[in-house]
């Protein structure tokens, strides 16, 4: 079976990266499962693939985009959570990082409040859009010719 980006690596370097960074976990976002305590992050692709060529098959380069939010009680902590990571992201470690996985940060987004009202209260959440450039390992299978008759 050909095979193509498995973006399970992308996550798991973002995973760590938000960990390392903020000391907090990174969920996927509208997940099954129990949701941790406050603060965390939620991750969601909102681009997962952006073709870059149109006539490029082999080994592809594209791009995609995540939104990365954190999720508090506190609107100035889920600010300062989320304006540390957004400079975090742009440094040589955080890069080095990705790159280390064929991963590049080609941008990170303007930082924006996404607060929602949950019930009678309001989860406090900002965030920002995660820009990445990543290489495809698929490889096209091309027959080989055996014979040419003239």
């Amino acid at each position: 079976m050909e095979s193509t980006y498995d973006y399970t690596e992308l996550v798991d370097t973002l995973i760590e990266v938000v960990k390392t960074t903020t000391g907090l976990v990174l969920i996927e976002s509208n997940s099954a499962g129990k949701q941790p305590d406050y603060s965390f992050w939620f991750y969601s692709f909102t681009s997962p693939y952006i073709p870059i060529t149109n006539d490029v098959v082999n080994g592809e380069v594209f791009e995609c985009v995540i939104s990365l939010t954190n999720h508090s009680l506190s609107s100035l902590e889920s600010l300062n959570y989320a304006t540390l990571l957004h400079k975090k992201l742009r440094e040589f470690d955080s890069r080095m990082a990705f790159y280390d996985k064929n991963i590049t940060v080609v941008s990170t987004g303007k930082i924006g409040k996404r607060d929602s009202l949950i019930s009678i209260e309001y989860e406090r959440t900002t965030g920002f859009d995660l820009r990445l450039r990543i290489k495809d390992q698929f490889k096209e299978t091309i027959p080989n010719m055996e014979n040419i008759e003239i």
